[in-house]
């Protein structure tokens, strides 16, 4: 093929659903696309314009058209770049190429060679151009409308990402004095009750068992606290589950234990243990 190329310059190829190269109707472009009759039609085409080939493919099938594609041929085709427009068919999907710069009106218009129903199929294409070219510019719009939306939404987002850190800190720093609130209390009563047991040879048995229940209640609950409240872990999500054997037996009397006093204020005198 030489560099002198006339108004109708450009092929028309049916491709089958596959995008398989089914045939080519018209060629004024070069004849070695001939040898890829069979072969999927994006085996013409220059690696680098691989993906934008099978985007044109896709929009074909998804749209029942496509326009106005720039895409560069491969080597044996000289690196040609031409301008691909295409229509779905039930049988497959026509697809047009003009040489680019070269005026895709003039090579419809100079076909030859195909019969009226292909014909007319391609002059479709050419009708329904300017139409697309409305369509792509309307999307497009959207697609800025819808981006500066994603802008927006991106942005409170991370407004409230702040927001939720700071709120986070000041709930580490609320559980922080919680823990030191709660922990000394708990740490005097415990203390106090074993300055009382010191002294337990002036006590009676009942009042031994409370000051011991008192201790080990608090002990208890300054274990739960300090677990609980231990922000480093809790932030880590470390905080983990220790499991040991358990005298249930024991376990129903220190609770039965505890609640005697209330029980008898009440006259349960039923509790036993």
């Amino acid at each position: 093929m030489t560099d002198e190329r006339n108004a109708n310059t450009g092929i028309v190829i049916f491709l089958d659903r596959e995008a398989k190269i089914k045939n080519v109707s018209y060629n004024k472009l070069d004849e070695n696309i001939h040898t890829y009759d069979g072969e999927l039609f994006t085996n013409i085409v220059d690696t680098g314009s691989l993906s934008k080939t099978l985007n044109f493919i896709v929009d074909i099938k998804a749209n029942g058209a496509a326009f106005n594609w720039e895409i560069v041929l491969n080597e044996k085709l000289k690196f040609i770049t031409c301008l691909f427009s295409g229509v779905l068919l039930e049988d497959g999907l026509l697809v047009t190429a003009a040489v680019k710069g070269e005026g895709e009106e003039k090579y419809y218009n100079g076909m030859i060679g195909i019969n009226n129903e292909q014909t007319n199929k391609i002059r479709d294409l050419e009708q329904t151009f300017s139409k697309s070219e409305r369509s792509s510019s309307d999307l497009f719009n959207e697609i800025s409308k819808l981006n500066n939306e994603l802008v927006d939404t991106q942005r409170a987002l991370n407004k409230k990402n702040v927001e939720l850190a700071q709120l986070n800190k000041i709930k580490n720093e609320f559980l922080g004095m919680a823990a030191h609130d709660l922990r000394n209390p708990l740490g005097n009563i415990i203390n106090f009750s074993e300055f009382l047991l010191e002294e337990r040879e002036t006590y009676g048995e009942e009042q031994i068992e409370f000051l011991e229940s008192i201790k080990a209640r608090s002990e208890y609950m300054l274990n739960l606290v300090t677990e609980l409240l231990d922000v480093s872990n809790i932030e880590a999500g470390s905080v983990k589950v220790v499991k040991e054997k358990v005298n249930l037996v024991k376990m129903a009397k220190d609770v039965m234990h505890l609640i005697k006093p209330t029980a008898e204020r009440k006259n349960r005198t039923n509790i036993r243990l």
